[in-house]
């Protein structure tokens, strides 16, 4: 029989053998999920490697995208050498035919023209913009100015915008006064400033530039032409051309009797927007359309602090047995906190008599 020490010393080898035999099960579990595993984490890490090259390859084809796209930058220009203006009182056909008619001296209520040369293309010169209302669309534009002689400020902006084809020009021809109905055919800003001026003797720069930078450096424009005002007397016509030029561009005429021009612009929203408030006033129209080509944008000067855009409508209906017409002055003005135009007034000019036959 067995000594109760032996009996004790066998139990702890017993015991102390169940432990080893528990130790070896719990490392042949253990390597197995580690092996079963193994295939796993290697896929797992195989993805992330995978990813993260995606993401490189998508931030290298951003960055190509972004410098195949880059918006092109003006060519450098000298002034008055590579882009090159006059002023005429005549309507002429080419700008060497405005060199030989230029005038230097302006009478109240003259007609007057600006005619443009660039020594290659229109394109080489413009500056290129995105366009936040049509994208990816992009934006071309210059910027006429008329300032006192030598002064870095403008009385006045306005702004010229042009399309893809037109980027192939080599010469401007654009009416400042009395007004004409056409693309870029016209623009206010001659009128805005002489009709402004008091009596006396008046020195001004007309200036084409690239740069929207108020005040710069003359040799940052592309051309300037000296122009005076000689008003001995107090300034009567060219308010009333102000008035008129409107209807001008419009109808090509001061008759009221015309319709407005179809033009090529066009917009949902603002057509929306007019067409309510003629409805809330118990006008439905027969026919609706855009009397403009584009924006008419004048940006901040001393006259106008403020940049502001304005684009036309026009629009038929009856009232019981008669006809009428109106016209619909849409303006926003710029919202620099928001930066971007923003809705600003709407005037209708009403009750404007045509035949029934110019209904629809």
């Amino acid at each position: 029989m067995l000594s109760r020490y032996t009996r004790i010393r066998m139990g702890r080898e017993q015991d102390l053998l169940k432990r080893a035999l528990l130790l070896v099960s719990f490392l042949f579990l253990i390597s197995g999920e580690i092996a079963a595993q193994f295939p796993q984490m290697r896929r797992t890490e195989e993805r992330r490697q995978r990813a993260i090259e995606a993401d490189e390859k998508r931030q290298r084809e951003l960055e190509e995208s972004r410098s195949s796209t880059a918006l092109p930058k003006p060519k450098p220009a000298v002034l008055n050498q590579d882009v090159r203006i006059v002023l005429a009182n005549r309507d002429v056909r080419s700008f060497a035919e405005a060199s030989n008619n230029q005038v230097k001296k302006i009478a109240d209520g003259e007609a007057l023209w600006l005619y443009v040369k660039f020594k290659t293309k229109l394109g080489d010169y413009v500056l290129t913009l995105p366009d936040p209302e049509n994208q990816p669309g992009l934006m071309y534009r210059l910027y006429a100015e008329i300032a006192p002689q030598n002064d870095p400020t403008a009385l006045g902006q306005y702004v010229l915008q042009f399309s893809k084809e037109d980027l192939e020009k080599t010469e401007l021809k654009i009416n400042l006064s009395p007004g004409m109905p056409g693309r870029n055919a016209a623009i206010p800003i001659f009128l805005d400033v002489a009709a402004t001026r008091r009596p006396g003797v008046w020195s001004n720069d007309f200036r084409l530039t690239n740069t929207t930078l108020i005040p710069r450096a003359a040799t940052e424009n592309l051309a300037i032409a000296n122009v005076v005002f000689e008003f001995p007397g107090r300034v009567t016509k060219y308010p009333r051309l102000r008035d008129d030029f409107e209807s001008m561009v419009l109808r090509g005429t001061t008759d009221l009797a015309a319709l407005p021009i179809i033009g090529s612009f066009y917009s949902l929203p603002i057509k929306t927007t007019i067409v309510a408030r003629l409805k809330a006033v118990g006008i439905t129209p027969v026919r609706f359309y855009f009397a403009s080509d584009n924006w008419s944008e004048h940006g901040a000067s001393m006259l106008f602090p403020e940049k502001r855009r304005t684009v036309y409508a026009a629009y038929t209906y009856r009232k019981s047995e008669d006809c009428f017409y109106g016209v619909a002055e849409f303006k926003q003005k710029f919202d620099s906190s928001a930066g971007q135009f923003v809705d600003d007034s709407i005037k209708f000019a009403n009750d404007l008599a045509i035949e029934c036959s110019k209904l629809e």
